[in-house]
């Protein structure tokens, strides 16, 4: 996942912005790779956690996610929950990649 912030004034969280996703998935035993999605975040403002939206083929999907501290990296990794109603509960995990 990339994201890149913006600044949106009418936002209740604390920042938003937009995400690309990159991703493996399963679809009933079928293995897809590399599928690739465009969305949006909203971080709380207490900055434990936040939201992802994007769509998956023709279905949006809807995320909660909340950071996890890996050694003396404050933000280096993140847990997912799917919270839409039209698939089974997902889960996931994110960590960070590089130095910035």
């Amino acid at each position: 996942m990339s994201f890149v912030q913006v600044a949106d004034p009418n936002s209740q969280s604390g920042e938003t912005g937009f995400l690309n996703v990159i991703a493996n998935a399963n679809f009933d035993g079928i293995i897809q790779r590399f599928l690739n999605y465009n969305g949006r975040f909203e971080i709380y403002p207490d900055c434990t956690g936040g939201v992802l939206m994007f769509n998956v083929g023709q279905f949006a999907a809807e995320w909660d996610f909340y950071f996890e501290k890996k050694t003396e990296t404050l933000f280096g990794a993140l847990r997912m929950v799917r919270i839409d109603s039209k698939v089974p509960v997902g889960y996931g995990q994110a960590e960070k990649q590089g130095p910035s």
